[in-house]
C-alpha cells in the first residue's frame, strides 16, 4: 500500500522539466521493488542449526 501511495504522489512530480527524471526513477524503482517481493514483504527465514 505504501508503494502505491508513493507512485501516486510522485506522478505530479513528472510534469517537471528538472525533477522528472527523479521522479520517474523513483516509480520504477518502487514498482521493480514491489514485483520482486511478490506483494508479501520480507520473508523470513529460519535458521536451521545441525548437530551431533
Amino acid at each position: 500500500m505504501a508503494h502505491a501511495g508513493a507512485m501516486l504522489g510522485a506522478w505530479p512530480i513528472t510534469l517537471d522539466p528538472i525533477f522528472s527524471g527523479l521522479a520517474w526513477a523513483l516509480i520504477f524503482g518502487l514498482f521493480v521493488t514491489r514485483r520482486g517481493r511478490g506483494g508479501r514483504g520480507l520473508r523470513r527465514r529460519r535458521l536451521v542449526l545441525s548437530g551431533p
